[in-house]
């Protein structure tokens, strides 16, 4: 059975034995409903894993092939079977709702300024960058700033979206009638920071107006916050869990403070009580397995890069599956380091 783990565009081979919804020869409607199934049952599909491609996916190997969040990488993840894509949102003077990591023009795109500063018609001509080189050089290409509208259409009943919102919990209902208006709503995986009282209060007052909506809420924390500092404290947990009910939880292996650079149990959230609340709760957690550095850890010293540049897929893929995890969060931005 084919692997579904993804990295950068290569097939990499650390799961074998777990399904994917590429698997099945579906159409692409059919396809998002199968994904959807296996997400709100998670306690029946602890063997399949769904790859995220983080900002798309727009890199081969560390080369880069596409810019990043532009709509030509949201196409390749969907033509690679990938499950969903991680899509930053932001919101011009004028209200237009685009597709760009920074808040700054700068690196992405041959303008320069806030995207905050500017309307839409001072940005819809800027050329989308890719990187040519280690040096971190970039040259402009012909793929413009996506807006929210275009990401909707392209990606309708082909692969789940998730909006990782950087401009705040009171823009989300206008990205959520959106997605009605496109037909998309089912496919929304909205992250909600609840990493401390003003967060969880502020993601459940949210999530209780669109409760009745088909928008898949998921809660973000870390292990590195104050409320999970203690390894004996899941209250905090459980709270939001039976709270939200979510299908997905993305949990952060974060803690700055482990006494080894590489984890052996994966902290907080893989204990055996808070694998239990998971499978109380039906839900999946999802790991981000980027950004792996001294500054602070995204997943316990096992991340992409040991993965990839030390050639150990199956001590960071293999092994947070095997802990836990399955839903993945994959660094699509590797560079290929120098010799």
């Amino acid at each position: 059975m084919k692997s579904k783990l993804l990295m950068v565009g290569a097939c990499v081979s650390v799961l074998a034995g777990c399904n994917s919804s590429t698997d099945e020869q579906v159409t692409d409607s059919q396809r998002v409903d199968v994904m959807l199934e296996r997400l709100h049952n998670a306690n029946e599909h602890r063997d399949h894993v769904f790859v995220v491609g983080h900002r798309a996916l727009w890199t081969d190997q560390g080369e880069s092939l596409f810019p990043e969040q532009s709509l030509k990488s949201i196409q390749y993840a969907i033509d690679m079977g990938v499950d969903a894509v991680e899509l930053d949102i932001r919101v011009t003077a004028d209200e237009q709702y685009v597709i760009l990591h920074d808040g700054s023009l700068d690196r992405t795109t041959d303008c320069t300024g806030s995207i905050s500063s500017k309307t839409w018609d001072e940005v819809k001509d800027c050329r989308l960058t890719i990187r040519i080189d280690d040096s971190g050089n970039y040259e402009p290409t012909d793929e413009k700033i996506p807006t929210l509208e275009q990401v909707y259409a392209l990606a309708k009943d082909k692969i789940l979206i998730n909006l990782d919102n950087k401009v705040g919990n009171g823009r989300y209902p206008d990205m959520l009638n959106m997605a009605r208006e496109y037909g998309v709503e089912r496919q929304i995986l909205a992250s909600v920071r609840m990493a401390n009282e003003s967060g969880r209060q502020s993601g459940y007052a949210l999530i209780e107006e669109w409760k009745d909506s088909e928008v898949i809420f998921m809660p973000n924390i870390y292990d590195s916050d104050a409320d999970y500092s203690d390894p004996a404290n899941y209250s905090y947990l459980e709270e939001i869990l039976e709270t939200v009910n979510p299908a997905v939880v993305q949990v952060r292996n974060a803690w700055h403070d482990y006494p080894q650079s590489v984890t052996q149990d994966g902290g907080f959230f893989f204990t055996d009580e808070a694998l239990a609340l998971r499978d109380k709760y039906n839900t999946h957690f999802w790991i981000n397995t980027l950004y792996d550095s001294t500054a602070g850890l995204r997943s316990g010293g096992r991340g992409d890069e040991m993965a990839f540049y030390d050639d150990l897929p199956d001590e960071v893929w293999g092994w947070w599956h095997r802990t836990g995890a399955t839903m993945f969060q994959l660094m699509s931005q590797l560079w290929r380091q120098s010799s």
